[in-house]
């Protein structure tokens, strides 16, 4: 692997403060060693804001400051979940959005993400603890509310537009039945996890050819790709053949 191109860059671990010895820390010391100037932060918003006045704006950001605080959810603290959140989430944000000068929909999808990644380990916490709870996790398509007024659908068919009364219906009917479930809808919805496990291509193509990233043409900028090539028509034969062989994921 050649360097070259690496030499004079500039680098920001985020977890490459004094006396750290994470990944940060060691990623610092390799790309020190290849040319790359890498700046030390301490205060990250103060520090990268004078950084980059002084050097120019970082070619290289490492986003791999963490801290971890494992306790059961029924004794941890709010000021204890929000350090973590604030850590490993928010400051992975904040530095993103210093040297970013535009972000469109990140922040509402990393918070459904989250939402989605909080739910999960909530259910199997409490799946292995003695309470009695129930958790649905609730994943819709559009709906026609004022959220999302200046969101077009690309299809009508494929992605109707949710009554908000249907998808409560669906929410109401878990709760009567005391079920622990997830419920998807429209249909596509139910596509969205497999999606995430095909390679980035596939999820390009597939988001180019759903029209999914025109569906707000006010926040998004649309890059065409080229979507002739083998590693897309093997991603979408082996999505075609899961779909088929476990059809009953739609129901």
């Amino acid at each position: 692997m050649s360097t070259k191109k690496l030499h004079g860059k500039i680098a920001v671990p985020t977890d490459n403060i004094i006396g750290a010895s994470g990944l940060g820390h060691e990623l610092s010391s390799i790309l020190s060693q290849l040319g790359v100037i890498v700046i030390i932060i301490d205060v990250p918003f103060v520090t990268i804001t004078n950084a980059i006045l002084l050097y120019g704006t970082p070619t290289i950001l490492i986003n791999s400051v963490a801290i971890l605080d494992a306790e059961p959810i029924e004794t941890m603290s709010f000021e204890k979940f929000r350090r973590v959140i604030d850590v490993n989430f928010i400051s992975h944000f904040n530095m993103v959005k210093i040297i970013i000068t535009f972000i469109y929909w990140t922040a509402y999808c990393a918070s459904k993400a989250a939402l989605v990644s909080f739910h999960e380990s909530l259910k199997y916490e409490l799946f292995y603890s003695n309470f009695n709870i129930q958790t649905t996790l609730v994943v819709p398509g559009q709906l026609n509310t004022p959220l999302f007024q200046d969101v077009e659908t690309p299809s009508r068919l494929l992605a109707p537009i949710l009554d908000p009364i249907y998808v409560s219906e669906k929410i109401i009917k878990a709760i009567i039945n005391n079920l622990s479930t997830e419920i998807y809808t429209p249909l596509y919805c139910s596509v969205l996890p497999v999606l995430r496990c095909m390679p980035i291509k596939f999820q390009k193509i597939f988001r180019h050819l759903s029209g999914i990233d025109k569906a707000s043409r006010k926040y998004v900028l649309i890059k065409e790709i080229d979507y002739f090539d083998y590693e897309y028509i093997l991603s979408l034969t082996i999505l075609f053949i899961y779909i088929l062989r476990n059809k009953n994921i739609f129901r």
